[in-house]
């Protein structure tokens, strides 16, 4: 079973998301080499952007909220408020750099496990392709035109791209192309789980 996977798979391992258990899951099945675990070079390191925007809107609010505090500080009925809101503002100030450093702890354990398609020509020329003929963000085009070619080559092999924001590729016409390739999508990560671990149990050993 080849499992192709995106960014939000990175951010959900990355940031110990919601449905984490379920991620995690499917990584020790590719350590285990029970599944083939497919990953976009592009899907790497554009969690990197993610990151870097939401550390500057926190800096932006941190910057803002010890700017409140001190203004109510100067006041005799909030005297005690810039100490009581201490620990908000370690949290928001330290939030990126632990936030960093699970990212990068992920795809060191990514890289081990998975096969990485580079960001190649080829790639590039079906991204603009599949730009306009899917209504795709330039970002996602790029990401679906790694797992369409992943998905031509293997195209007799079993195969689920795992998405997890319905917005980005959950299209009729997406799906049933992929199913061209024997090629399931699926929006959520214990909907990937299960949908791997059915595949294992019917498969004859």
């Amino acid at each position: 079973m080849i499992v192709l996977a995106e960014s939000n798979f990175v951010l959900e391992l990355a940031l110990q998301q919601e449905e984490l258990e379920a991620a995690d899951r499917l990584v020790h099945l590719a350590e285990a080499h029970e599944i083939e675990l497919v990953i976009p070079a592009c899907a790497l390191f554009e969690p990197y952007e993610t990151l870097g925007r939401r550390r500057k809107q926190r800096a932006a609010t941190l910057e803002k909220l010890r700017g409140e505090l001190r203004q109510l500080a100067r006041s005799k009925a909030f005297a005690d408020l810039a100490e009581a809101s201490h620990s908000a503002v370690r949290v928001l100030f330290e939030s990126s750099v632990i936030e960093a450093k699970g990212l990068d702890d992920t795809i060191r354990r990514l890289m081990k496990c998975s096969v990485v398609t580079p960001l190649s020509v080829a790639v590039m020329e079906t991204a603009l392709d599949v730009q306009s003929r899917f209504e795709l963000q330039p970002q996602d085009a790029i990401v679906f035109a790694s797992v369409v070619g992943h998905a031509r080559e293997r195209a007799s092999e079993p195969k689920v791209f795992l998405n997890k924001d319905q917005s980005d590729f959950s299209t009729p016409k997406i799906e049933s192309y992929l199913e061209l390739f024997n090629c399931r999508l699926l929006s959520k990560f214990s909907s990937g789980r299960q949908f791997v671990e059915n595949h294992a149990r019917r498969s004859p050993i």
